[in-house]
């Protein structure tokens, strides 16, 4: 899905409750310090207690990152979302008492700042959320930030789910047309003969299906446009759910993902491209260089790099880097026909052609790990590309560590749809480590 309003939201409420917790112990230590009558058995250490909090950040991060307060059924709902509001406040004051043992600093010698900073952050935090809310909810209502719904389906739960959405904007989406009988649909809501006129006509964010003919073929015209993908289940299908159930009003409605590699996934994906990427290029600048001088004493008037258009997520075209492996003259003939000069053979054995794309990494072109960036004369020949192109390409991938060019075209394809579905950053970590080994041991393309 190419939106993704209420992400933005989540980024921007993880920014402000990670504030919210620093300024809460801070507050707190300045209460003890300064607001508390009863004497110091031991000297605070100010700067010493906001050295530690700096040094903690990191761990409050990740405390509220797997605390899962970030869930939209979580937001819903006060009751489900306070007690894990407590359970932060709790943890992140345990993660500084823990920094203050291990390190033996002595930075909490103010042994009620603890408490203190408990109260205060469980308060701050539920506070920042009404807040938070009030202000989301009231640009929602004035039609900012709405994800656009197209509602596809000859049946009762159609004029159903639209009435809700149109009776409750809080919730952040718009309904933008209706493929449906006039009999389903509301007077106040466009009417399309068919999802592909709507499709084409409108912005639309998500395709929402409201009975179960022709489900495939609907979700494959929504995965091949890259829009998100509902749909009311019928009782049979609850009960197997393969998405996120989420009820709206009284209608339980499945939210499908293409890739689980969607909102915090993105956002921690592409933090570690830049963070192995940034790495990756400053240590392999030294062979840059070299491979750069041997080329131009090779063949002075050729070209160092190759450039090549490929594809990535969304069908986005971009410009791949490689050193030069061929001769300038075979550029554009069947990899059959091609005869690579001793250098670049070496090249490709070693996978030294492909440092130059750390840059494609850090310009956002590609990610480190992903499904091979296609060319865009194989989409074509690809029937199942929309899949493959909901994520990004990546430097390396699935398909790559596991024989590369000697596994057939098919067989790659399969490997990627495969990763696009299971991504997870512990797979990306597994994939790179696989690559690391074939490198040194020289089992690059040949």
């Amino acid at each position: 899905m190419k939106r993704a309003p209420f992400f933005l939201f989540k980024v921007a409420l993880f920014g402000l409750d990670l504030a919210a917790i620093t300024l809460s112990f801070g507050f707190a230590y300045y209460v003890r310090l300064h607001y508390d009558a009863r004497p110091f058995y031991f000297e605070g250490d100010t700067r010493g207690f906001l050295g530690a909090m700096l040094l903690i950040v990191p761990l409050w991060a990740i405390i509220l990152l797997i605390s899962g307060i970030y869930e939209r059924r979580q937001l819903s709902t006060r009751s489900a979302l306070y007690p894990r509001l407590a359970v932060v406040a709790v943890l992140s004051v345990l993660g500084l008492i823990a920094v203050d043992f291990f390190s033996g600093s002595d930075i909490l010698a103010l042994r009620s700042v603890a408490f203190y900073a408990m109260v205060i952050c469980f308060v701050a935090l539920v506070v920042l959320r009404e807040f938070a809310g009030l202000v989301y909810r009231g640009i929602l209502r004035r039609g900012l930030g709405c994800q656009r719904l197209a509602v596809y389906g000859d049946h009762e739960n159609t004029k159903i789910f639209t009435q809700y959405v149109l009776d409750n904007p809080q919730l952040g989406y718009r309904i933008i047309g209706v493929v449906a009988k006039k009999k389903y649909v509301l007077g106040e809501v466009p009417q399309y003969r068919s999802l592909t006129t709507l499709l084409d006509d409108e912005e639309v964010d998500v395709v929402v299906q409201t009975e179960s003919s022709n489900a495939a073929d609907v979700y494959a015209r929504a995965l091949n446009r890259h829009v998100g993908y509902m749909y009311v289940p019928d009782n049979e299908t609850i009960a197997q759910n393969a998405g996120e159930l989420r009820l709206f009003g009284t209608q339980p409605v499945i939210d499908v993902q293409a890739t689980p590699l969607v909102n915090e996934g993105r956002l921690l994906k592409r933090a570690f491209d830049l963070v192995f990427g940034t790495i990756a290029l400053l240590l392999s600048l030294p062979f840059m260089l070299i491979i750069a001088v041997v080329q131009k004493c090779l063949a002075p008037t050729a070209p160092v790099l190759y450039r090549q258009k490929r594809v990535t997520r969304f069908g986005k075209t971009f410009v791949i880097y490689k050193f030069r492996s061929m001769r300038p003259a075979d550029f554009g003939k069947p990899s059959e026909e091609v005869k690579l000069p001793i250098f670049g053979r070496f090249l490709r054995a070693t996978s030294l052609d492909e440092i130059p794309q750390f840059w494609n990494v850090l310009r956002g072109d590609i990610s480190l790990v992903g499904p091979r960036a296609l060319v865009p004369s194989e989409i074509k020949a690809y029937p199942r590309h929309p899949m493959v192109l909901t994520v990004k390409s990546g430097l390396t991938g699935l398909a790559q560590v596991s024989g590369r060019k000697n596994i057939s075209f098919e067989e790659r394809r399969t490997l990627d749809i495969y990763y696009v579905q299971h991504w997870s950053i512990w797979l990306d970590l597994q994939i790179i480590i696989r690559t690391i080994k074939m490198v040194l041991l020289m089992r690059g393309a040949k």
